[in-house]
């Protein structure tokens, strides 16, 4: 299980290169995903390893979501002239947008 942890945060950055907010999440996204696997199975041998494991992918979730806090996040007020005329991001505005 380590071993496909590894490979994903390995490879999600290089998804988006250009977008450090997606690569950001979905990073977060593995670490919770690894995270819930090692609390309900408890893969290791020794509880305080497992407990160990649980708090090191606790604390690598927090401090890549304070990283996130700091990249632009993409969203259509943000975005470029050219990705305004992107059909999902139109579905997005329109989705998104309160009318009151």
């Amino acid at each position: 299980m380590i071993m496909i942890r590894n490979l994903l945060l390995a490879i999600a950055p290089s998804l988006s290169p250009s977008n450090a907010f997606f690569g950001s999440s979905l990073m977060s996204g593995i670490f919770v995903c690894y995270l819930s696997y090692v609390a309900y199975f408890r893969p290791w041998k020794l509880p305080p390893t497992n407990l160990a494991d649980v708090a090191g992918s606790a604390f690598l979730i927090l401090i890549i979501n304070l990283g996130i806090l700091f990249t632009e996040a993409p969203t259509f007020t943000y975005a470029s002239d050219e990705l305004r005329q992107d059909g999902s991001w139109l579905f997005m505005y329109q989705g998104t947008t309160v009318y009151t």
